[in-house]
């Protein structure tokens, strides 16, 4: 939990394990249950105010996964509470010329997703 003062409004941002882990132990599921519990273990304490889903454009994810990433967010948070995610990419400057074109339609596809 990263603590933060914008604007004279506090906030906590918080930092939780992503989808896809490539440890074998944990599935999807295991880490969207941790997140769940987090937020029920919280909501007496303080109001999600929003959330910043972070993808790394690099990544070598198929559509499909990256699909049921934000379809597990949105089961997470509620469709109703969607227009307050934030989608975030990175890494835009370890992408190579020739796969400049690749990562921007998967920038796209991030911003057709309802």
């Amino acid at each position: 939990m990263y603590p933060a003062v914008i604007h004279g409004q506090r906030y906590v941002f918080v930092d939780t394990p992503g989808f896809n882990d490539p440890a074998p132990t944990r599935t999807d599921l295991d880490i969207f249950l941790e997140i769940l519990v987090w937020f029920r273990a919280m909501s007496p304490y303080c109001d999600l105010a929003g959330i910043l889903y972070v993808h790394d454009i690099t990544a070598a994810r198929n559509p499909a996964s990256t699909e049921t990433n934000l379809n597990m967010l949105k089961e997470l948070c509620g469709e109703e509470f969607f227009p307050n995610v934030t989608i975030l990419t990175t890494k835009w400057s370890m992408v190579a010329s020739a796969a400049i074109y690749k990562s921007e339609n998967t920038q796209r596809q991030f911003e057709a997703t309802p």
